[in-house]
């Protein structure tokens, strides 16, 4: 709870928001509130609070039927461990040390990367949020498999959040309000924010999730953390531009940390198929090979009309397991845009080699950079 500064939390809202038990199996006979008259509490917060409580409540309930199946003497390696709904369970008994453990979350852009983070999910039970791009296949909302994937992770218990466009112009807000707007409020855990034109559009529509901003949303001191706090957003990814020094005076203890990705070099209007090759009204690749022969792929997103251009290298963090945990951050990021099934694959299981066995990974790319994490803004 902070002093209000301007209007202070009105216990109408207090109870409205509790009172949103969802999909639960539990509803409110009475609710009693007791309150200081001049506070304020972010919605965010506050929805967290009730989720967080209402699911410690459901857990204290099963606890009382809490079984333990006993291991095989033939196979102590793998054996099966009935436990508590938020307990992570692996197949490997290693595997079941969760300390200093940041939460793992995984951003996928194509369908055949969320397909594979799937299955790797039905494997590995430690993925604790995903986030689907809103522009997969096309458009998300019209892409029937992708939708099917999104609801079958949240029964699983993972979290499923929007990640929106890099540009969000009014054209696309006229388009989200009048055909996605209901899907968008209930059909996801949260949202990927990554523009203050999208922040405005879920206010407008009364989302009442959880929001994160991304890196471009710079929360590059604790003043704009802060600043996004007493705007309602309690969650932030880490900004690339800092450095490990620079990251830890932050704190990001209540951040998220990106520690895999092509990440995105330039968001430009100008599109590079239109120029050479014509407007084909769909999305697709495009290779730009600069002067040193590197080449860098060039999403072109036709719904917003924009391209993506990603680094030719991406940003690997996997092998600094000991260095990211002295940052303590409360989730880290897998982000998988330009690559296929085999490339998913083998950084999904370089995290859990790396971060849950503690083993040395030798699944590393060929190229990859390390960003600003060891050397800061130049």
């Amino acid at each position: 709870m902070e002093q209000a500064g301007k209007r202070p939390l009105a216990e109408e809202q207090v109870r409205k928001q509790l009172e949103k038990t969802g999909e639960t199996p539990f509803i409110f006979e009475t609710l009693d509130i007791g309150m200081d008259p001049n506070v304020f509490l972010p919605m965010q917060q506050l929805n967290e609070m009730r989720r967080r409580a209402l699911a410690e409540l459901e857990k204290q309930i099963c606890r009382q039927y809490h079984r333990e199946l006993r291991a095989n003497p033939e196979n102590r390696e793998n054996r099966a461990v009935f436990c508590d709904r938020e307990e992570i369970v692996y197949k490997n008994t290693n595997e079941r040390s969760v300390e200093n453990r940041p939460e793992l979350t995984i951003l996928t852009e194509t369908i055949e990367q969320f397909r594979t983070v799937e299955v790797f999910a039905e494997e590995y039970r430690g993925i604790h949020r995903v986030y689907v791009d809103s522009a997969m296949g096309g458009d998300l909302f019209r892409t029937p498999e992708a939708l099917l994937i999104c609801e079958c992770l949240q029964q699983s218990g993972v979290e499923v959040y929007l990640a929106m466009p890099h540009i969000f112009r009014n054209e696309t807000e006229a388009l989200f309000t009048a055909q996605y707007a209901e899907k968008i409020r209930d059909g996801f855990d949260g949202i990927l924010v990554r523009n203050l034109e999208s922040i405005r559009f879920l206010e407008r529509i009364g989302f009442d999730r959880n929001v994160i901003t991304d890196h471009n949303l710079y929360v590059f001191n604790r003043y704009t953390k802060q600043f996004w706090k007493e705007n309602g957003i309690a969650q932030f990814t880490v900004p690339l531009e800092l450095n490990r020094q620079e990251i830890k005076e932050l704190g990001i203890e209540d951040g998220e940390m990106v520690l895999y990705g092509n990440l995105a070099v330039m968001i430009s209007a100008q599109c590079v198929e239109k120029t050479t090759r014509g407007c084909r009204k769909k999305d697709g690749m495009t290779v730009l090979t600069d002067r040193y022969q590197n080449q860098f792929a060039v999403r072109n997103r036709c719904r917003e009309c924009y391209n993506v251009i990603y680094n030719s290298a991406p940003l690997y963090l996997l092998d600094l397991k000991e260095e990211v945990r002295e940052l303590a951050p409360k989730r880290v990021r897998l982000q998988f845009s330009v690559e296929d099934k085999k490339q998913t694959e083998q950084i999904l299981h370089a995290y859990r080699e790396s971060f849950v066995l503690g083993k040395q990974t030798e699944r590393m790319p060929e190229d990859y950079t390390r960003g600003h994490f060891k050397r800061g803004v130049i």
